[in-house]
């Protein structure tokens, strides 16, 4: 699948490399393509363009820029209603970049938690967990971000407090 990725970060390069480790085709979408020339370098299959280059490249598009923090209402919330056609999925916010694909702990797959109004998109981003090693929880439309997006607050205590930056969560039934 062509993927993509609106963000030059380290979670959008994480996630870059996920996608072309297992046999998408990503494109990582940046306002300054400099700031890419490594990853582009080890990632061979991976490509480099503009924002919108990256967006219209993209069968499934995944949003990966720094976000303003929750007031009144979530992020996706947000985005869903500025791009009311669009079919948004929150997923991904509540692990670090290091632990995003095939992450293992001796406890098992972590959960990864999931939101978005449009479940035909859920089952797609639910197909691309699977194969990055997570268990999906589905919680809802995406009034349910307002619950997910804290939990990078939460994820990154015992970063701050003990330099512990390799856990995940897990919803045990």
């Amino acid at each position: 699948m062509n993927v993509g990725i609106l963000g030059s970060g380290e979670v959008a390069q994480a996630l870059g490399g996920g996608f072309l480790k297992h046999g998408h085709e990503p494109m990582l979408g940046t306002r300054d393509s400099a700031k890419l020339a490594g990853w582009a370098k080890q990632h061979a299959g991976g490509r480099v363009g503009s924002v919108a280059e990256a967006a219209k490249f993209g069968e499934l598009v995944v949003l990966s820029v720094k976000g303003a923090a929750a007031l009144d209402d979530s992020q996706l919330e947000r985005l869903q209603r500025e791009f009311p056609r669009a079919r948004f999925v929150k997923a991904f916010n509540s692990v670090g970049s290091s632990q995003m694909v095939n992450p293992q702990f001796k406890g098992g797959p972590p959960t990864m938690f999931i939101c978005g109004n449009d479940d035909a998109a859920k089952k797609t981003v639910t197909g691309i967990l699977d194969q990055f090693g997570w268990e999906t929880a589905d919680m809802g439309k995406a009034e349910a971000a307002r619950a997910i997006e804290p939990l990078c607050i939460l994820w990154c205590i015992p970063g701050f407090l003990r330099q512990d930056w390799v856990h995940a969560f897990k919803l045990l039934r």
